[in-house]
């Protein structure tokens, strides 16, 4: 508006110069310019608003640590009200082509007032001809009779009547999956909302790619641990185990004829089980043995060995 008036009133000015006092015409241009300027401004805000939404919403998306937080991001910042559902779906199999043949919802977000759609729901690509068209660097707009049916009532309870499907392709050119933004309306989004949605798809397809390589990372890590305690139990309890029963074996052979043998086997095998106790709970806090925290290692070595040569009687 304050541009308005400075324009409206300096081409006032420089017309009384030029031709005397104002006529009608430059009296009717003033409010014009008035308006023309407080339009602008209200432009000029409405721009600057959607550029600090898409930055929230990509602060978000590079903060999120989970599939509900990406669509959180996305349905937070920049869902209108016309949005009634956010949901974001991975690929599960693929085509012969690399085409997505099977679709499973991650997360979903909805307003306060809406349910959002159950994670676990899935579809195929051929259930819904209309995503033959679906294409890397392409949305596509579906009306809800030509969204896959999973419930005859899941699409009309969430108050969806048309969406929106962004495709979600991974940093290595491969579908990572797709982003749907469902509405209330039957026509689909502008194209200045549907661009919003589009310049955030790409990073997040990052941000899910990220997430499937966490997880892969936290299987590995599993799988590791496993082979560790597999590997500790043999090398340590196993022996352990073995060493008493041997002991209780002889200890129940030499107990008729010399109490005192059997008695020290028993001696022996109760100090073994006491050894494999404090084993197992090293191998379940993964610190280094015992016998190793105040002994180097060919000290600990050495203390081995005359313990087996005490418990055996082979000179060694």
């Amino acid at each position: 508006a304050l541009v308005g008036v400075v324009s409206g009133l300096s081409g006032q000015v420089i017309g009384s110069i030029f031709d005397g006092a104002p006529g009608s015409w430059e009296l009717v241009m003033f409010p014009l310019s008035v308006g023309a300027g407080w339009l602008g401004g209200l432009e000029a805000q409405s721009a600057v608003a959607g550029q600090e939404a898409l930055y929230q919403a990509s602060r978000a998306l590079a903060a999120a640590r989970n599939p509900q937080a990406i669509v959180g991001a996305i349905g937070i910042h920049l869902a209108g009200p016309q949005a009634v559902q956010v949901a974001l779906w991975h690929t599960v199999s693929k085509a012969e082509d690399g085409t997505p043949a099977e679709f499973e919802l991650l997360a979903s977000w909805a307003p306060a007032a809406l349910k959002p759609l159950p994670p676990g729901l899935r579809f195929r690509t051929a259930q819904a001809p209309a995503l033959a068209n679906l294409r890397r660097e392409a949305t596509v707009s579906l009306q809800v009779d030509e969204l896959p049916h999973f419930d005859p009532d899941v699409w009309e309870a969430s108050g969806v009547h048309s969406a929106t499907l962004l495709p979600l392709i991974a940093p290595g050119e491969s579908w990572a999956g797709l982003i749907m933004v469902a509405a209330r309306a039957r026509r689909s989004f502008s194209k200045g909302t549907t661009g919003k949605y589009l310049a955030l798809s790409a990073q997040a397809a990052t941000a899910l790619e990220n997430l499937r390589l966490v997880e892969e990372g936290r299987q590995i890590g599993v799988l590791a641990e496993r082979q560790r305690l597999a590997r500790e139990i043999h090398d340590t309890l196993a022996q352990g185990f073995t060493s008493i029963v041997m002991h209780l074996e002889a200890a129940e052979q030499a107990l008729p004829t010399s109490p005192e043998t059997a008695l020290s086997h028993l001696d022996w095998a109760r100090g073994t089980a006491r050894e494999s106790l404090a084993e197992a709970r090293r191998v379940v806090w993964a610190l280094r043995p015992d016998i190793l925290e105040g002994a180097s290692l060919p000290q600990a070595i050495e203390h081995l060995v005359e313990r087996w040569s005490e418990e055996s009687g082979v000179t060694t």
